[in-house]
C-alpha cells in the first residue's frame, strides 16, 4: 500500500508539475539527522543513464600502446566497473520485485477496504492577501531553545482543530541532549503522529499535505506551505523541501520498507520544520506580511575580525550620539536597501553588516581604534545573540522574539577600519548609535583625553533639591571639583515615580535626534541606567521628564574625560572577559591588566519579578551600584575602580536576577 500510494499522490503531483523526482538528497541528510532512527538506511541507486564517451580522433591524437602494468590496471578497473554495474542491476531488479509485490498487496488490501469519506482540510483565514509569501530558504538549527514558538503552537492547534481524534498526539520540543541537529530543539518543528499503514490516517495525512502544497486560485504553487512558512516536510519515505521545490527520497527509505524503519522513514508521523518567520507567526497565514524584508546579503570582502593594536592605551573622544545604522530603512548600508541580519543557512552567525568607522559622520580626525556604541535590535523572529566580529565571538546582547533589546559597550575596530555585526539565529533589524571614540594618544588635538575616575561623585540629587516635575526640563552640571569635562560616563538612578514615564537626556545646546537616549521607568520602581555623554562648554546636560507625574533622580559621574591638564587613565579595550561569582581576581582572568586603575564592565541583568540591586567594588573603594527594576532587563556600562588587591567583589540584594558581567576594557 505504501509504495502504490506514494506513486499515485506525491510522485504523481511532481510529474504533473514537471518537477524531477529522485533528487539526490545530499544536504537533506543533515536536515533530518536530528530525527530518531532505529538504524541507518542505504539510498537507492540512481537510474539516470550516463552519456557515452566519444572516442578521440586518431588523426588528432597519436595512439600510445599501454604498458603491461597499465593494461593490467585497465583490466582490473573494467572488472570492477562490470561488478558495480552487475550489483546495480541486481539492486534495481530487487527493487522492481519489491515494488511489484507491495503493489499487489496494496491491490488486495484495497479491495477489502471500505470506501472512506473525504478527509477534511484546515480552514483558511478569510482575509488572506492576494500576494503569497516567498518560499523560505534552508535555516538549520543553530541554537538550543526548545520552547515551542508561537507559529509552531498555532500550526499544531490548526492540525488538532481540523483532524480531531486523528491528531491527539502533536508535539514540538525536543531536549537538546537527544539526537543530532533538529529544529525541534529550537521549538520550530511539529511532529503529527499519524500512521501511513492505517488507511483512514494515511488519507488524512495525504489530504493535509495536498492542502499545503496545492496551488491557490491565483496559480501560486505551494500556497499554504508558503503562507505558513513551511521549510521542509518529512512523510512516507520522502522529503519535500521549499528550497528545492519538490519531493525526493528521504535517507534511502525506498529500500527499507520494514516496519522497524517506520519512525526513521516518517511513515508513522509527519515532520514539519518551519522557517523562523513561520515559527514566529510572522507569515501571512497568521496576519503577517507576505513580503518580508529580505536578509542582508553577504558582503565582499568579509570585514576583518582582527582588532587593531591598542598600544599602551587610548584616549576617549566624546561625541553627540549619532545613529549610524538602521537596517529598517537601509540607512548606513552600502546598498541603501532595507534588510535583516540573519544566520547562516546551516546555523550560526551569518552575513555581517559592516561600517567604515573613519567614514562615519561626526567621526574625529585621528587614529580611531575603538568605538563606544549603543546597539538596538528590533523585530527579531528568533531568540538569538547579537555579535560583533572583533568581539572575539562573544555576544553583545541577547535578542528577543518581537522585543527590543539594547546594549552599550566598547567595540574594537578591525584592522581594515570597520566594525561589523551579525546574529546567530533567525533574523533581526539592527540600529547602531555611536556614543564616542577611542583614539591613539596625541592623534587628535584638544579633543581626546584619558578617563579620570570620580569615585562615585554625586553631581545631582533631587533629595537635595526638588523632585523632577511632570514635563519638566532641568539643566544639570557634570562638573567634579570645579573641573569641566568634555564627556563623561554617568549613572542615573530613577526612583519614586508617581507614574510610569521616560527621561530624555541630551547635551545642553543640542536638539533631540533619533539617537538621543530615552530612559524608561515604571511607577514606584527604582532603576539605574548608565550613559556615555558629551557635554557643552560649561559641562552641562539637559534632562527632560516625559511623564505626567513627578520622579526622583540622582546623577553620579563614574568617569570623566577632563582637559589635558588632568590626563587621566588610558583605556585599553579587550576581548570580553566574563567575571562570575562573588569574587574575581583580575590577575587570574586578565593578566595584561595588572596594575590597572579600574575596569569597564558591561553588565546585562534581568529580573523575574521584584527589583534587585547589584554592587561591584574593590577593597575599600566606593561600590558601583546598578538597580534593576521589577520584571525588566537592562544593559549597563560601568566603571569599577580597583585597589592594590585587584579583586572585584559582587553583591546582589533583592529579588531574583540573572546577571552576566564582562570586562570590555581596563584603565591604565
Amino acid at each position: 500500500m505504501i509504495g502504490a500510494r506514494r506513486s499515485l499522490t506525491r510522485s504523481g503531483r511532481l510529474r504533473a508539475a514537471g518537477t524531477p523526482i529522485g533528487i539526490a538528497l545530499g544536504a537533506t541528510l543533515a536536515l533530518a539527522a536530528g530525527l530518531l532512527a532505529p538504524a541507518a538506511a542505504t539510498a537507492s541507486e540512481s537510474s539516470d543513464s550516463v552519456p557515452a564517451v566519444q572516442p578521440l580522433s586518431q588523426e588528432s591524437t597519436p595512439v600510445v600502446e599501454p604498458t603491461a602494468e597499465e593494461a593490467q590496471a585497465d583490466e582490473a578497473e573494467a572488472d570492477e566497473t562490470a561488478a558495480d554495474e552487475k550489483r546495480a542491476d541486481k539492486k534495481k531488479s530487487d527493487k522492481k520485485r519489491s515494488d511489484k509485490k507491495r503493489a499487489e498487496q496494496d491491490r488486495v488490501a484495497k479491495a477489502d477496504e471500505p470506501e472512506l469519506p473525504p478527509a477534511p482540510v484546515p480552514a483558511v483565514p478569510a482575509d488572506l492577501p492576494a500576494v503569497v509569501d516567498p518560499l523560505p530558504g534552508y535555516q538549520g538549527q543553530g541554537i538550543c531553545d526548545p520552547t515551542p514558538k508561537s507559529g509552531s503552537l498555532a500550526l499544531a492547534q490548526l492540525i488538532k482543530d481540523t483532524y480531531g481524534s486523528l491528531a491527539t498526539s502533536v508535539w514540538i520540543p525536543r531536549d537538546c541532549s537527544i539526537g543530532g541537529r533538529s529544529e525541534h530543539k529550537e521549538g520550530r518543528a511539529v511532529d503529527w503522529m499519524i500512521n501511513q499503514r492505517i488507511p483512514v490516517q494515511d488519507q488524512a495525512a495525504e489530504a493535509f499535505i495536498d492542502w499545503l502544497l496545492a496551488p491557490d486560485e491565483n496559480g501560486n504553487q505551494f500556497a499554504m506551505a508558503r503562507r505558513l512558512g513551511v521549510m521542509y516536510i518529512g512523510w512516507g519515505d520522502e522529503i519535500w523541501e521549499s528550497y528545492r521545490q519538490g519531493w525526493s527520497e528521504l535517507k534511502g527509505c525506498y529500500s527499507t520498507p520494514e516496519p522497524a524503519y517506520d519512525n526513521y522513514c516518517h511513515r508513522n508521523h509527519i515532520h514539519i520544520s518551519l522557517s523562523w518567520d513561520g515559527a514566529a507567526a510572522r507569515t501571512s497565514f497568521w496576519g503577517g506580511s507576505p513580503t518580508p524584508v529580505p536578509f542582508c546579503p553577504t558582503t565582499y570582502p568579509i570585514p576583518s575580525s582582527e582588532p587593531m593594536s591598542m598600544g599602551r592605551g587610548l584616549d576617549f573622544v566624546a561625541t553627540t550620539p549619532r545613529r549610524v545604522l538602521d537596517t529598517r530603512t537601509g540607512s548606513g548600508l552600502a546598498s541603501g536597501d532595507p534588510c535583516r541580519l540573519t544566520q547562516k543557512s546551516g546555523g550560526g552567525p551569518g552575513a555581517s553588516v559592516a561600517l567604515k568607522v573613519a567614514d562615519l559622520r561626526g567621526a574625529p580626525r585621528g587614529d580611531i581604534r575603538a568605538v563606544a556604541v549603543r546597539t538596538i535590535t528590533i523585530g527579531s523572529n528568533s531568540p538569538a545573540a547579537l555579535r560583533a566580529l572583533t568581539f572575539a565571538g562573544e555576544p553583545i546582547a541577547p535578542v528577543k522574539i518581537g522585543g527590543r533589546t539594547e546594549a552599550t559597550t566598547v567595540i574594537p575596530v578591525g584592522e581594515d577600519g570597520t566594525i561589523a555585526f551579525t546574529t546567530d539565529s533567525g533574523a533581526t533589524h539592527l540600529l547602531v548609535d555611536v556614543l564616542g571614540y577611542f583614539v591613539a594618544p596625541a592623534s587628535v588635538t584638544a579633543a581626546g583625553t584619558g578617563l579620570t575616575l570620580s569615585d562615585g561623585a554625586v553631581v545631582y540629587d533631587t533629595a537635595d533639591d526638588t523632585v523632577l516635575g511632570p514635563r519638566e526640563k532641568r539643566v544639570i552640571s557634570l562638573n567634579v571639583d570645579g573641573d569641566i569635562p568634555r564627556g563623561a560616563l554617568i549613572s542615573l538612578t530613577i526612583s519614586g515615580g508617581e507614574r510610569s514615564g521616560k527621561l530624555i537626556v541630551r547635551p545642553a545646546g543640542t536638539k533631540r535626534t533619533t539617537a538621543t537616549p530615552v530612559l524608561s521607568y515604571r511607577r514606584a520602581d527604582i532603576s539605574t541606567q548608565t550613559l556615555l555623554t558629551k557635554v557643552n562648554d560649561q559641562g552641562e546636560i539637559i534632562v527632560v521628564n516625559r511623564s505626567r507625574g513627578a520622579v526622583d533622580l540622582k546623577v553620579v559621574v563614574e568617569a570623566a574625560s577632563l582637559p589635558s591638564s588632568a590626563p587621566g587613565s588610558l583605556v585599553v579595550p579587550v576581548a570580553p572577559t566574563d567575571i562570575d561569582g562573588r569574587q574575581t581576581s583580575l590577575r587570574r582572568v586578565l593578566r595584561d591588566a595588572k596594575g590597572s586603575a579600574g575596569v569597564v564592565l558591561q553588565v546585562d541583568a534581568a529580573t523575574t519579578s521584584k527589583s534587585a540591586s547589584i554592587r561591584y567594588w574593590s577593597g575599600t573603594a566606593t561600590p558601583t551600584v546598578v538597580h534593576v527594576g521589577r520584571k525588566s532587563a537592562q544593559s549597563s556600562l560601568i566603571v569599577v575602580p580597583l585597589t592594590d588587591s585587584a579583586l572585584i567583589m559582587r553583591e546582589i540584594v533583592g529579588g531574583d536576577v540573572d546577571v552576566r558581567a564582562r570586562i570590555v576594557a581596563y584603565l591604565r
